[in-house]
């Protein structure tokens, strides 16, 4: 389902008929917001902390000399490495702190370029007075030394946060493989906001077990990939 489906499926269900309009000439229900996105965005970032997702990763191509990759959306980065040419990956590069980093290479852009082999998160963030002066809050950047020597493609693995769901086509992993989940969250941030503690633990209970259901997927996905491997 996309945006809109899914708004529909919130508005039906809340009874909040208040928080979206139909447009005029529409022949979609309720195609316009008026404040249902807020819990269905709220209901997502909910989710993503809840359910333990499958890895990904971001790809990002770097020319000679490049040493840094911007993310945007990660919530935790499991490990760093990269493609060269060949289409072969390497080793997960060491993960060291930014303090570490500029011990061992105190010239960062301007160090003799090589192999990478040593990636640190860049302090981007400025504090909240200068908060207009550093990347986007959303945005993380991983430094790698030294700079490449070569064009790669460097692969962050971990974990990120879902599309946020803002125009009416707009899907996700939550309201492409779950939807039904997706709704009952948004429904659950509408009882949190209204302090309702009774409906919220009636929601949560309801959402936990489906998070466990999906939980059992994900675990047996992992197994059956284990396996092929130790066969392999």
């Amino acid at each position: 389902m996309n945006l809109l489906e899914i708004r529909q499926h919130f508005i039906r269900k809340s009874g909040r008929f208040d928080l979206a309009t139909t447009s005029t000439g529409s022949s979609e229900e309720w195609d316009t917001d008026a404040g249902a996105n807020f819990y269905i965005q709220a209901a997502t970032r909910a989710l993503d902390l809840e359910q333990e997702q499958q890895e990904m990763y971001w790809e990002e191509s770097l020319a000679v000399n490049g040493y840094l990759v911007n993310l945007v959306d990660c919530r935790q980065i499991a490990r760093v490495t990269y493609v060269n040419s060949d289409g072969e990956e390497s080793e997960a590069l060491d993960r060291v702190t930014f303090a570490c980093l500029t011990e061992d290479y105190p010239s960062l852009g301007s160090t003799t370029a090589g192999d990478p082999d040593e990636w640190a998160l860049h302090p981007s963030q400025r504090p909240p007075r200068q908060r207009f002066s550093g990347q986007n809050v959303d945005t993380k950047t991983v430094i790698i030394m030294p700079p490449t020597s070569a064009a790669i493609t460097v692969r962050v693995y971990g974990q990120f946060s879902s599309t946020k769901l803002v125009d009416n086509v707009d899907e996700n992993f939550w309201s492409v493989l779950y939807p039904e989940v997706l709704v009952m969250a948004a429904l659950r941030e509408l009882e949190i906001f209204y302090r309702n503690s009774e409906g919220v633990r009636d929601w949560t209970m309801a959402i936990e077990s489906k998070l466990l259901g999906i939980d059992k997927d994900l675990a047996g996905t992992d197994v059956y990939g284990s396996s092929l491997e130790m066969e392999g």
